[in-house]
């Protein structure tokens, strides 16, 4: 038995709502760590720091998400710099996302062949190396 053909418009419908899907998974990580801050939920530690005394590059982001849902960015900022910038990144794409569906613009099309490019990987793998010399040096 044969199966029936993927149709294309499905395979848009799910990979279209990416940002949406991104938004909300920042939207409840969030909500938790407003909850955490509210109901004094012990923090998780870091297995790196732990057993070698050295931040991993995301130490932090739990007291950066915490920040964040209280509305303290500098003190969101002080934390995890890489962690706070994504979630401005995952903010802005979902802005981003949704002027595309309201207005019937297609800002995102033109965007994203300069966001695939390769010259940008070197750029993502230094923005983490610097973040963790920063977390290595401020963080106790």
């Amino acid at each position: 038995m044969n199966s029936p053909p993927a149709m294309d418009s499905a395979r848009r419908a799910t990979g279209g709502s990416s940002p949406a899907w991104a938004f909300a998974g920042l939207f409840l990580l969030l909500v938790f760590a407003r909850l955490s801050v509210a109901w004094q939920f012990p923090l998780p530690f870091c297995g790196l720091k732990w057993l070698t005394g050295v931040p991993c590059p995301f130490c932090g982001s739990a007291r950066c998400f915490q920040a964040c849902s209280c509305f303290a960015f500098a003190d969101a900022l002080r934390w995890n710099p890489l962690v706070f910038l994504v979630c401005l990144a995952t903010a802005l794409w979902f802005a981003l996302w949704a002027a595309d569906s309201l207005l019937n613009r297609r800002w995102q099309a033109k965007l994203r062949p300069w966001l695939a490019t390769r010259a940008l990987r070197p750029l993502f793998i230094g923005a983490v190396v610097l973040n963790w010399i920063y977390l290595c040096l401020t963080l106790p």
